[in-house]
């Protein structure tokens, strides 16, 4: 296990993850001062702080949330715990969005393919891989008891070549700028790094604090990293799981009353379940992928 300095406010880094942070303004590697429990940069002397619980903020300055910096600081990150009537009604009772798995095989290959290294959890929300765990790096844009780093994937805070795989699945919606991130991320892979990724394309707006922005094809991903060696794509869901989803969110919107609103959604989601196994079947005959409703993306940087 990699050894950390650490200090009594909680501030742990790992020296595997110290060695490969650097600065997201001029790219300088960072130094750490425990005494302080923030990162310096040598060269443009800026002081990155920590949440009260020990995570690293590293946004650059023309980061749309490093006005967030301050309150991140100010606030521990204990885990984010769904209220027991919003799990019991959105988790319990309702199917799964998705009940198969299209991109099982890609990601098992992408895993598969990654040389040794540390691997970014681009986006990583609340889950954390369980997959080789002291490899993975979780980045997202808040705090949480899940994340390792506070950043903003314009601007990955990690020295150049340094990674061996980018995970990312269902961020590049809500990026300002994917073709910023798309070149950080492969600036960031060491040659004969792995990138998978996982999109939508018929999607109902997410809420507005998410800052939903845009929806890709194939060729939106091409678009992104056709200049790397192309390993896997095609479509990660269907034609009745975005059919499904478009009309929870009608009847969630046209439905007074959140009682009635929330039965009716119940009885259609469950109808529609059974229809969702044709998905596979589907789009195993839909040659050119006209009903697709995402699509996923293996590819590698050339050595």
């Amino acid at each position: 296990m990699a050894q950390s300095v650490e200090k009594q406010t909680g501030f742990c880094l790992s020296e595997r993850l110290a060695t490969i942070l650097a600065c997201p303004d001029c790219r300088c590697g960072l130094d750490v001062d425990v005494s302080e429990a923030v990162l310096v940069c040598p060269t443009c002397e800026r002081h990155y702080r920590t949440t009260p619980d020990g995570t690293p903020i590293l946004f650059a300055r023309d980061s749309e949330f490093s006005e967030r910096e301050a309150a991140f600081c100010d606030t521990a990150t204990g885990p984010q715990e769904v209220a027991p009537s919003k799990r019991l009604l959105s988790v319990r009772l309702l199917p799964r969005t998705t009940p198969y798995r299209l991109t099982k095989n890609a990601y098992d290959q992408a895993m598969q393919a990654i040389p040794e290294g540390m691997i970014l959890n681009l986006g990583s929300g609340m889950r954390r891989p369980d997959r080789d765990p002291e490899r993975w790096v979780n980045l997202d844009i808040r705090p949480s008891a899940n994340c390792d780093i506070v950043s903003d994937a314009h601007w990955l805070p990690f020295r150049d070549n340094v990674l061996s795989s980018v995970v990312s699945a269902n961020v590049f919606e809500y990026l300002r700028d994917p073709f910023q991130a798309a070149a950080e991320i492969k600036r960031a892979l060491q040659p004969g790094g792995t990138v998978y990724l996982n999109v939508a394309f018929i999607l109902p707006l997410s809420t507005p604090d998410y800052h939903d922005r845009f929806r890709f094809t194939r060729r939106g991903l091409l678009s992104l990293f056709g200049d790397l060696d192309i390993l896997d794509i095609g479509p990660s869901s269907g034609p009745v799981m975005a059919l499904s989803m478009v009309l929870d969110r009608l009847l969630d919107t046209a439905v007074p009353g959140r009682l009635p609103a929330y039965a009716i959604r119940w009885g259609t989601a469950w109808a529609l379940q059974p229809l969702k196994y044709l998905d596979p079947w589907i789009l195993r005959r839909d040659h050119q992928e006209l009903s697709a409703a995402g699509f996923y993306l293996v590819a590698r940087k050339p050595a």
